[in-house]
């Protein structure tokens, strides 16, 4: 299985290993993946590329995971969980107000 990416310009083949990765040395699969695209220092930018879904222990860049491998973060998790509560707190006043004295 594979993700598409398109390049941006000054992408390298390792840069990319690390946004999909989280680590530039695993570059050999996105490079076998394509083997019609050129091993040129950096990208021009539009370049369409094919990434290997491979399986990760890193934090990458998810926006290049399928939707079903981006698993949210704990503080990603943390923050859907009291939206809720955030939510009530704002539409019934539940902090009280204040009325411009300090005193």
């Amino acid at each position: 299985m594979f993700t598409e990416y398109i390049a941006t310009q000054g992408d390298r083949w390792d840069s990319i290993a690390y946004k999909a990765y989280g680590d530039a040395s695993k570059m050999n699969p996105i490079i076998e993946a394509n083997p019609s695209i050129s091993l040129s220092t950096s990208f021009v930018g539009g370049e369409r590329l094919l990434v290997p879904i491979i399986e990760i222990k890193n934090e990458t860049d998810k926006s290049l995971l399928p939707p079903w491998k981006r698993v949210p973060s704990d503080l990603e998790k943390q923050a859907a969980a009291t939206a809720p509560l955030l939510l009530d707190i704002k539409t019934t006043g539940g902090l009280g107000s204040f009325d411009q004295s300090f005193d």
